[in-house]
């Protein structure tokens, strides 16, 4: 098995296997990167979001995180409501990707760093998040699908 099937293993609940790969490939690989990537992955399946936090951390630490990274992080954050952390993390995301010319998590980014923002109690920076979002955008987030309409729908009710 390969870091390829750990996301694979665990969506099966195979978390003993795929952990086991991530973890020899962080001890045996000179950039273990993308071992601690993956390992972040499976931990956020099994929902132990600290750990999953700790490995994008781990991989801050040695100077490779990328967007995605950030991105995932803050989501996490998110989730487990640490708010001021999530946008941080939000905004290292869309920095990066401005940066580098990328949009792969752009709105994405955008749009959960203004979920943590209504949440934060400042609507005025949601709404101009909100800007940065397709209006038929939409987001499983909490057990349910979320819009940008439902996001500015809590920016003027609250």
């Amino acid at each position: 098995m390969t870091l390829n099937n750990v996301l694979e293993l665990a969506k099966k609940n195979h978390f003993d296997e795929a952990l086991s790969i991530c973890n020899n490939y962080i001890d045996y690989n000179k950039n273990p990167r993308e071992g601690y990537a993956k390992r972040a992955q499976v931990f956020a399946i099994k929902n132990e979001l600290e750990n999953a936090i700790a490995d994008i951390n781990s991989i801050e630490q040695i100077g490779l995180a990328n967007s995605g990274d950030y991105f995932s992080r803050g989501r996490w954050k998110l989730m487990l409501n640490d708010l001021l952390g999530a946008i941080k993390d939000l905004t290292s995301s869309i920095e990066l990707e401005a940066q580098n010319n990328e949009s792969y998590y752009m709105e994405s980014s955008y749009f959960y760093r203004a979920v943590a923002y209504v949440f934060s109690d400042e609507k005025e920076k949601a709404i101009s998040d909100c800007k940065h979002v397709r209006d038929d955008f939409q987001v499983y987030l909490k057990g349910g699908i979320h819009t940008k309409s439902d996001l500015l729908k809590l920016c003027n009710n609250q």
